[in-house]
């Protein structure tokens, strides 16, 4: 499932192996496109950091990041391009994944 995401283009390449992002990675950008999303709460917090810092990582030495939402998108654009069941699903997964690994650290409410 995660593959088909990645061939309509909603997430990166589904790797593994690396948890650790690439030290030029945009965040911004596509945090300011999420603020239009069911995310935007998460979305403005981490966006009121100043640098957006992920949590460390370790990268396995091939060029894939870590996976990573590309676009931003709705449950129902989702099922019309991957027209598999719980497709939303994986990629909301996806998304959490990401926005908790840029989530500032302390307690959260």
């Amino acid at each position: 499932m995660a593959e088909q995401l990645y061939l309509a283009g909603f997430i990166s390449y589904p790797r593994t192996e690396t948890n650790k992002y690439a030290d030029d990675h945009d965040f911004s950008s596509f945090l300011t496109d999420m603020k239009k999303s069911v995310y935007a709460e998460h979305v403005i917090r981490i966006l009121s950091q100043s640098p957006i810092t992920p949590r460390n990582g370790k990268k396995d030495g091939h060029d894939h990041p870590p996976i990573h939402p590309i676009k931003v998108t709705s449950p129902e654009m989702v099922k019309r391009a991957v027209q598999l069941e719980h497709a939303w699903d994986v990629y909301d997964l996806v998304v959490r994944h990401y926005l908790a690994n840029l989530m500032p650290a302390g307690p959260h409410v």
